[in-house]
């Protein structure tokens, strides 16, 4: 094995032996599919376990790189799929920072070549070996867990608005740091029933897609005229009545879901074109649009709506970062790069192709470039799971 997969791997091994307390044992574990990715890439997948003891075991035995557990309860978790008897699924969101295109991104993200791992500017042909082949590295920052948060405040407000989720109850919903890039909100013991049509309409519902052709605006025109999104809208007769800028709508701040939504926001932030006739507030469509796009989650749908998933396991590391899942019992206050980081302070000797400043356990490091360092083991950790470092052993 190469030494310096070997190296993390002891890591996560260390993790696993000494935070085993972390990991989280899902409810009804017996009736869970869980799956693991060895170092060498090979998955393992259709596993069960009696009890969180068993799989503790297991992780400190195998020292997965990745571990999962599936959101679905099954009849026989270890059968193949068509055999395991869908018993229902949690719903879970995965919102991926990277996804929501943070400005700060090229201040801090490395852009590797896959052949000659050379670093380079952006995602462009590498100029040593003429590759093609480009990985985009994202190392976020404050600024990126900071949207990352707001994503997830916007999706708690709308389940509890139009859900009726409450988020404060931890029974009920949990916040968890992914690991590496993102957060998971899994919703237990509710919608459990759903299928995956039903989850694809809550995402649709969510990320305002699709629900916005069946919300009803009344005009200035004393017409009822259906909402689309993109500046286009069309009357109960399937017409066109006129370009958007033409047309004034409705607002309703005691609406129910969207339609209250969008008008509570437009009218406290008074946005775009809002006026006062006859006692009413309205708006145009742009500014309806601009409401719905800053209003609406940025969710992966398929971690949704697909009721077979494996997700990854609560009290896990990434094998992207060697951060752990970790839950988020403040929001606010939570510090991935403090809160989340459990691998040793013990110092290695490190050659790093490339690295922005970051920090760690409170800790600065960098910026590097193709050089040499003694690093604490939990920085040298997070850099090789991005493919940035490797180790340096004594001759």
């Amino acid at each position: 094995m190469d030494e310096t997969i070997n190296i993390v791997r002891q890591a996560f091994r260390e993790f696993y032996y000494n935070n085993y307390n972390l990991i989280e044992a899902p409810n009804a574990i017996e009736e869970r599919e869980f799956g693991y990715f060895k170092f060498d890439g090979t998955m393992v997948r259709h596993l069960s376990f009696k009890s969180i003891n068993e799989l503790i075991a297991l992780l400190i035995r195998e020292v997965p790189a990745d571990v999962y557990c599936s959101s679905a309860y099954y009849s026989y978790p270890t059968r193949v799929m068509q055999e395991k008897g869908l018993k229902g699924a949690d719903l879970i969101f995965d919102i991926d920072i990277k996804e929501l295109k943070p400005q700060c991104a090229e201040r801090h993200d490395v852009y590797l070549c896959s052949i000659c791992k050379s670093s380079l500017q952006s995602n462009s042909t590498c100029e040593k070996c003429n590759s093609s082949s480009i990985k985009h590295i994202p190392i976020p920052c404050n600024e990126c867990i900071n949207l990352g948060k707001s994503e997830v405040r916007k999706l708690l407000n709308i389940l509890e608005d139009d859900f009726a989720i409450d988020s404060s109850n931890k029974d009920e919903v949990c916040v968890y740091f992914s690991g590496n890039n993102g957060f998971h909100v899994h919703i237990k013991g509710r919608y459990t029933n759903l299928d995956s049509n039903a989850r694809a309409e809550v995402v649709n519902y969510l990320s305002a897609k699709g629900l916005v052709y069946d919300i009803l605006f009344k005009s200035n025109r004393g017409k009822e005229v259906r909402v689309l999104k993109g500046s286009s809208y069309k009357d109960k007769d399937n017409k066109n009545p006129n370009h958007a800028t033409n047309i004034k709508f409705l607002l309703n701040p005691d609406g129910y879901g969207w339609v209250g939504r969008v008008s509570r926001y437009i009218l406290n932030n008074r946005r775009g074109k809002s006026k006062y006739i006859n006692n009413n507030y309205y708006a145009d469509g742009n500014t309806i649009d601009d409401a719905l796009l800053k209003l609406s989650v940025r969710i992966d749908p398929n971690v949704t709506i697909d009721m077979h998933r494996i997700f990854r396991l609560a009290g896990t590391l990434n094998s992207k970062s060697s951060l752990a899942k970790v839950i988020c019992d403040d929001l606010n206050s939570f510090n991935p790069f403090n809160d989340a980081c459990f691998i040793s302070d013990r110092e290695v000797n490190a050659y790093i192709i490339k690295a922005p400043r970051f920090t760690l356990k409170g800790n600065t490091f960098g910026p590097f470039m193709e050089e040499h360092a003694k690093i604490p083991l939990y920085a040298f950790c997070y850099l090789a799971c991005k493919g940035l470092a490797s180790i340096v052993t004594d001759e």
